[in-house]
């Protein structure tokens, strides 16, 4: 009976409900430098389906916390004692599932209360859910590179991954960013599966040659 803990496709999950939430639900909303009429005239006619991808992106903080934590357990049992990258690796998973909470918040506000606002306090509102990208998107490529330096210092993923992984974290901090943030969401996907099918097993065996590497030669 296959046991494999099922943990890390939690990643998987957290990418599709992303996907599914800006590409289906969220719609062209009003760009960070609309007027406060546009905004209003907008969520008049979309406050619901705003608010509903307002959930759905609130709801994806938790596979993606649930994936973070798999992501530290398995590079606890991977790497030798001592290493950092565990613990950036879960803290990065905090900070974007806090960035997605904190977008999803403001994106709720404006599409529920657009109507109600005077137009300079839907202007402000909406100009703040436009760039609360940054809340979110810098947790996600920290955990990228995290994850990705790990698999360059073992054999927690494949190490063709592992330089893929830095590739896109720096292109997201660089003027490409649009399409990097977006590449490290996918990366994400791949890691999840390769976590997945790989299981403990091949982290267990790297703590023990780990160990058998630090104890003396008794025999020369």
């Amino acid at each position: 009976m296959d046991k494999r803990n099922i943990t890390p496709l939690a990643g998987a999950l957290f990418v599709v409900v992303v996907i599914v939430t800006f590409g289906a639900v969220w719609g062209d909303t009003p760009p960070g430098d609309a007027s406060g009429p546009e905004v209003i005239s907008y969520y008049q006619d979309n406050g619901t389906t705003g608010m509903v991808a307002a959930v759905m992106l609130a709801l994806s903080a938790v596979p993606l916390l649930v994936f973070a934590s798999a992501v530290r357990e398995r590079l606890q049992a991977t790497l030798r004692e001592g290493s950092v990258l565990p613990g950036v690796a879960f803290g990065a998973g905090i900070v974007g599932a806090a960035g997605f909470t904190a977008a999803a918040s403001a994106h709720f506000a404006v599409a529920d209360y657009a109507d109600e606002l005077q137009p300079a306090a839907a202007q402000a509102v909406n100009t703040i859910d436009a760039d609360l990208f940054l809340a979110f998107s810098t947790g996600i490529v920290t955990l990228v590179l995290a994850l990705s330096v790990a698999a360059l210092r073992s054999t927690v993923l494949p190490r063709w991954a592992g330089w893929a992984g830095i590739v896109l974290f720096v292109l997201a901090f660089s003027p490409a960013g649009a399409v990097g943030v977006p590449l490290c969401v996918l990366w994400i996907l791949m890691a999840s599966i390769l976590l997945y099918r790989s299981g403990p097993g091949s982290a267990n065996a790297v703590v023990q040659v780990n160990h058998a590497a630090a104890e003396p030669a008794l025999v020369q």
